[in-house]
């Protein structure tokens, strides 16, 4: 535990985030990300769940712009502005968020094959050149070691090198940074 935390105010968040509600306050510096709902349509925002009761998937909240029914949904802010960038930019085709999983497989003792994990990037899609690019947006340029172990195993099992992007600075000051997962091994 580190000094300034009182060890009551973390079992009480620890118990808070097994009932369902959520973290309820910042635990280390670091805050619980925020879900963000875009509008497939008019990228309209919302940090509100269009599926909430009364709505359901089969019936969804209409978006209060342009009155569509087709969100998309995000894990952070961050990732929900890189996906409206994506959509905006041109030579990108088949944007995909979130793309099908790849299959991560090992061999057992008998020497059956069998799929360990399943690996999704956050946005697939095709560039200018026609090349498929897969994209996982990150709140940080640092990679942690399982991250690091997955995006090699994609790259020897499916030969795919990951793009990594983040943003950096912020305000009128905030540029995309990437770099290929290899570079970051």
């Amino acid at each position: 535990m580190k000094p300034g935390i009182d060890p009551q105010h973390f079992a009480s968040m620890r118990k808070s985030r097994t009932r369902g509600v959520g973290l309820k306050g910042d635990l280390d510096g670091f805050r619980a990300a925020r879900h963000v709902w875009t509008c497939a349509a008019c990228l309209n925002e919302t940090r509100a769940n269009p599926f909430r009761k009364p709505h359901t998937r089969a019936n969804p909240q209409p978006c209060r712009a342009c009155k569509a029914k087709a969100w998309v949904h995000s894990d952070s802010q961050s990732e929900a502005d890189r996906y409206a960038q994506l959509r905006n930019r041109r030579g990108i085709t088949s944007l995909e968020h979130p793309p099908k999983p790849l299959a991560i497989r090992s061999f057992t003792a008998k020497g059956e094959i069998t799929v360990v994990r399943r690996y999704t990037c956050d946005f697939q899609y095709r560039d200018n050149l026609g090349q498929w690019i897969y994209e996982d947006h990150k709140p940080h340029n640092r990679l942690t070691e399982l991250q690091k172990l997955i995006h090699t195993l994609v790259w020897h099992q499916h030969g795919i090198d990951v793009l990594i992007t983040w943003y950096t600075g912020s305000g009128r000051n905030r540029r995309i940074q990437q770099a290929w997962s290899k570079e970051l091994r």
